[in-house]
């Protein structure tokens, strides 16, 4: 599954553009420092059409995400954590925007 997320090719009614496939939603997500955050899952939601509707629409021109996240302990087995790694790149201004409180 290639999780477009904006699909002309399945959702026509509502992207009348059939060639315009696209992973356009994102998932962000911040942690506590030493944290490990993984995806254990993911589905898209909404990409069955409305039951009480007869002509195949579905609820918007974006299906949206459900994302299951694990958390190990710090020191888990690994390598280092991309949201450290992505935590350490950012300025300071937007680490203090994302920093728990």
């Amino acid at each position: 599954d290639p999780g477009y997320t904006f699909d002309g090719e399945t959702n026509p009614i509502c992207v009348p553009d059939g060639k315009e496939r696209m992973r356009y939603d994102r998932l962000m997500v911040s942690a506590a420092r030493g944290s490990r955050l993984r995806a254990s899952g993911a589905e898209l939601l909404g990409t069955e059409e409305i039951s009480a509707c007869d002509w195949g629409v579905k609820p918007s021109d974006h299906y949206g995400l459900l994302v299951d996240m694990a958390v190990a302990p710090a020191g888990a087995a690994g390598e280092a954590s991309v949201v450290e790694r992505a935590w350490s790149a950012m300025s300071e201004g937007a680490r203090n925007l994302l920093a728990p409180r």
